[in-house]
């Protein structure tokens, strides 16, 4: 039938994919089941906000769900942990039904293998925030080099993995994958700018492109102070306020 040949897809698709981060080859992709909400715990989540699920519960409605959510247990039996779909989980309680359909783990994951999955899983979700894409991305290809190694030829072919296969893996550019990876750390590095509050991945571009134009503007000016004495210091400070190119013309020659 449909779903089954959904699901024999869905399989094949995870399985390579599940392979080249690093999971067992021959490991299987869990049993389906339906199982009792009572029987799972939802357990700490990566992603922070799950937004308005009035959305997903009109799909659901209309055509039941199509990707079961993702639970493991070490023998198979309840309870379960949730690895992946804490939107659709989420979804059914709301809606208050008893019983969800689940693909089930039933054998110990490692931390990377609840990692990769988890991951994976969260790929083709569409109403994620822009940061939590960016974390997704950057956390993904910093699995992959972590499993491969980093690429250090362009030589085709070379052992590694480089920001050029995360793009193939996820099917997006090498630009948005980027921008993605830069945008992530700089949250991390420098929360002070309050990235995340940004509307969109395009204000947040923003934030961070003025945040290093004020950052080169004050270490070349620092550096034309060391370099020309006072002169240097009427630059640095012109340069801070925009009238650069200007008191550069009253530098004399030979200096």
């Amino acid at each position: 039938d449909t779903y089954g040949t959904m699901n024999q897809l869905y399989l094949q698709e995870r399985k390579e994919a599940y392979q080249q981060m690093g999971m067992e080859t021959k490991m299987n992709l869990g049993k389906l089941a339906i199982v009792p909400l009572d029987q799972i715990s939802f357990g700490e989540r990566r992603r922070e906000d799950y937004g308005d699920l009035d959305a997903l519960i009109n799909s659901i409605s209309k055509h039941k769900l199509i990707h079961p959510i993702v639970v493991q247990s070490d023998d198979g039996e309840p309870p379960y942990l949730l690895v992946a779909g804490g939107r659709r989980y989420l979804a059914f309680k709301i809606m208050k039904e008893k019983e969800i359909s689940c693909r089930i783990y039933d054998y110990p994951l490692s931390e990377h293998e609840l990692k990769a999955i988890e991951l994976l899983e969260n790929v083709d979700r569409k109403d994620m925030s822009f940061k939590e894409k960016c974390e997704l991305h950057r956390d993904i290809h910093n699995l992959m080099v972590k499993v491969h190694g980093r690429k250090i030829s362009t030589t085709p072919g070379a052992a590694g993995w480089s920001m050029s296969d995360t793009a193939k893996f996820l099917g997006k550019s090498v630009g948005t994958i980027s921008e993605d990876i830069k945008l992530a750390d700089t949250m991390d590095k420098v929360p002070e700018l309050e990235i995340d509050k940004c509307k969109d991945k395009s204000e947040a571009k923003k934030t961070v492109e003025r945040f290093e134009a004020t950052i080169i503007r004050s270490e070349l000016a620092e550096r034309a102070e060391k370099q020309l004495g006072d002169a240097g210091r009427k630059l640095a400070d012109a340069y801070i306020i925009g009238d650069f190119f200007e008191e550069v013309k009253k530098i004399p020659d030979g200096v």
